[in-house]
């Protein structure tokens, strides 16, 4: 994506003439370029090299479902942020999801304000809200989150920055002595983010590329994993996990295929109690073959999973699906519908179709 902007290393110029007045002369421009590029390191580790608006906090929503609803997040980190947004909590919020656009500010502050978001399992995204006039509107690109403001987007238990928007690293933050290197390196571990980013470019505000992003973590992987194969029993069973932490409304965190009671069977684990006693769904194959599936066809086990007894027919176009779609449908009460997204490799398609082969029926 390139760079916010580089800083230009100042070099002494040539070899200074002899006398003392020219020596001084030069001596003091040097001195005073050195006072201004320190002036600007200090503005840029703020995130800011002119005054902004301190961030401010609003709930818009796209929706009547909490899962449309974000904590747009705007304007720079200051002392005072990380309270503030406890007091905003504190007065009741919808949603789970904060948005980001911010120049930057304190990274001490930044740490906290992260901190929070974990604390109470906040989801980040780098983002714009675009009202539509009305009581609704969505999420769009064009947001920055820099400095500051990227120590506290890895605070977020899912962390997302779509194209569009820029996440910048503030890499001259471990050149100053009022700022530990340690205490940037310990949080960025604590956040599960790979400390190794303030590493990629020196005496710059860095914008990692996409791929970057997760090959250090710095936003956390969506979807299902390839399907993996293990014993269950005296049969086998193909599994996928998710990749990312599960989210508000959308608690699938495995799939499993294989034989139950002798019939094939997708086997879903959610995260947290599942709520209702009896369920319906649907499996969608190739985002087209929508087929249901009966409440006497779903049977849940404990408090986390439930079983779809699947015909021999869906079972085997499943198997040769390129993607399938199960959804669990719930009310909103009992926590929303589980769904999970599955996009099949050759290797996977051979390994479901292998779970459900020893089925008798």
């Amino acid at each position: 994506m390139g760079f916010l902007f580089t800083l230009h290393h100042f070099r002494d110029n040539p070899s200074l003439q002899s006398t003392p007045v020219a020596f001084a002369a030069r001596a003091f421009r040097v001195i005073r370029r050195k006072v201004a590029l320190s002036a600007c390191l200090a503005a840029l580790a703020s995130g800011s090299a002119q005054a902004h608006t301190p961030m401010s906090f609003s709930n818009p929503c796209s929706g009547n479902s909490s899962a449309s609803c974000v904590v747009a997040a705007v304007g720079d980190i200051t002392a005072d942020t990380p309270a503030q947004f406890r007091t905003y909590l504190q007065s009741g919020v919808e949603g789970n999801r904060v948005l980001l656009d911010s120049a930057g500010g304190d990274p001490v502050a930044g740490m906290a304000l992260g901190r929070m978001f974990r604390e109470h399992a906040l989801e980040t995204e780098i983002g714009r809200w675009r009202s539509d006039g009305g009581i609704g509107g969505e999420v769009v690109a064009g947001a920055e989150c820099a400095g500051a403001c990227a120590l506290a987007f890895m605070g977020g238990i899912r962390r997302q920055a779509d194209a569009g928007n820029v996440v910048g690293l503030d890499t001259g933050l471990l050149a100053y002595r009022w700022m530990s290197p340690a205490r940037i390196v310990t949080y960025m571990t604590e956040m599960g983010v790979d400390p190794r980013l303030l590493f990629l470019e020196r005496d710059r505000m860095d914008i990692p590329p996409a791929d970057i992003h997760q090959a250090f973590d710095l936003t956390t992987q969506d979807g299902f994993g390839p399907f993996m194969i293990a014993p269950h029993d005296s049969v086998i069973m193909a599994t996928s996990h998710r990749l990312g932490p599960a989210r508000l409304y959308d608690g699938m965190t495995a799939l499993s295929a294989r034989c139950h009671a002798d019939a094939p069977a997708l086997i879903v684990e959610a995260e947290g109690e599942l709520g209702a006693a009896s369920y319906s769904g649907f499996v969608t194959v190739n985002a087209q073959d929508e087929t249901p599936i009966a409440p006497e066809q779903i049977t849940r086990y404990g408090e986390t999973t439930v079983v779809l007894q699947l015909s021999s027919d869906l079972a085997e176009q499943v198997a040769a699906a390129d993607h399938f779609k199960v959804t669990i449908i719930r009310g909103q009460v009992s926590g929303g519908d589980i769904i999970g997204h599955f996009d099949l490799s050759e290797t996977d398609a051979r390994m479901i179709t292998s779970a459900f082969r020893y089925c008798r029926s």
